[in-house]
């Protein structure tokens, strides 16, 4: 049963969707190899750079860690891939207009695609459940209000306009990764306050403060 599961969720993996804004820029392997690479990425190096040979011993040191690491990672994958395949299902399922099942596909999209382990800190990765739990909310009360909905759909689609706008612009010039830039992850943030508010945001976050952060972007 344990290795149905394994094969399971590594063909979920290897038949996620590309990401809907930078569809040929994510490298990606298997899903072991993705989920070894951010193990070793967060255990061994962390925020620092490896410059010289000490620097590079100092890091061994940390060997002791991985195996409780890695148990902790591969688990948190495994819920966001579990949770992730329960919303698209969810979503299918669901009878909603055309416009807001697009704006929830391509969110979801954009948030677990081919490469997501390798291309997302590991510090954005724990917030995933939150967010994920967002989207399982709104889907449970967008029945009941529709028009409200759409309301707060139109306040975030505006900051992603601009935001994804402004990737796929400068991705013409050269590599962007939008996972390194904490506007991407002050717009997941601002979804929680929108959507599901009980479940509460990093930081405060509002569209006012939205606009004064892409100003001083």
């Amino acid at each position: 049963e344990n290795s149905d599961k394994v094969v399971f969720f590594f063909k979920a993996y290897e038949n996620l969707p590309r990401h809907p804004y930078l569809e040929k820029s994510v490298a990606t392997e298997s899903l072991k190899f993705d989920c070894l690479f951010l193990c070793f990425k967060e255990v061994f190096v962390g925020e620092s750079v490896v410059r010289c040979s000490a620097e590079f011993e100092q890091a061994l040191k940390k060997k002791t860690t991985l195996s409780e690491f890695s148990i902790v990672a591969t688990t948190l994958i495994r819920d966001i891939l579990k949770s992730y395949l329960q919303l698209s299902r969810q979503l299918m399922q669901q009878k909603l207009s055309s416009e807001i099942t697009e704006e929830i596909r391509v969110h979801l999209n954009g948030l677990i695609f081919k490469g997501f382990i390798r291309e997302i800190p590991y510090q954005h990765l724990l917030a995933y459940p939150r967010y994920l739990n967002a989207v399982c909310y709104r889907l449970e009360k967008i029945t009941e209000n529709s028009q409200r909905d759409q309301q707060k759909l139109q306040e975030i689609s505006r900051f992603n306009r601009r935001y994804w706008g402004s990737v796929m612009k400068r991705s013409e010039q050269g590599p962007v990764v939008p996972a390194a830039e904490n506007f991407r992850w002050y717009l997941e943030e601002f979804r929680v306050s929108l959507f599901a508010q009980h479940l509460k945001t990093a930081y405060p976050i509002s569209a006012k403060r939205l606009e004064k952060l892409w100003d001083f972007k």
